[in-house]
């Protein structure tokens, strides 16, 4: 799967299918590659992959909903800051700061 490729074309909907390939790395890419697009299409499917069970796509998520500055994402990024993993809580808190400084 050709995430870069994707991105470039700004394929949201495949980047969105994407999030939910069995391959982490795939789903991982494809959260980061959504937060560079910045489309607000990507939220809802970005909040959902909040709860992905590997903590690196989760990571990648909080980061791409910080970038995309919805307000949507304001409590599923505060419920990421109770994950298990720091790197996450890290990501969410990032991600809140992005999200209170931006107009949706």
């Amino acid at each position: 799967m050709d995430i870069e490729k994707m991105r470039d074309n700004n394929d949201v909907q495949r980047l969105i299918k994407a999030l939910k390939d069995e391959d982490e790395d795939v789903r991982e890419e494809a959260a980061e590659a959504l937060g560079k697009i910045w489309d607000k299409r990507a939220v809802e499917p970005l909040i959902q992959a909040l709860k992905d069970k590997e903590w690196d796509v989760r990571y990648a998520a909080a980061a791409a909903l910080g970038n995309i500055g919805d307000k949507r994402a304001v409590e599923p990024l505060i419920q990421a800051l109770k994950d298990k993993e720091w790197d996450v809580r890290y990501s969410a808190e990032m991600a809140l700061k992005k999200v209170r400084g931006k107009k949706s």
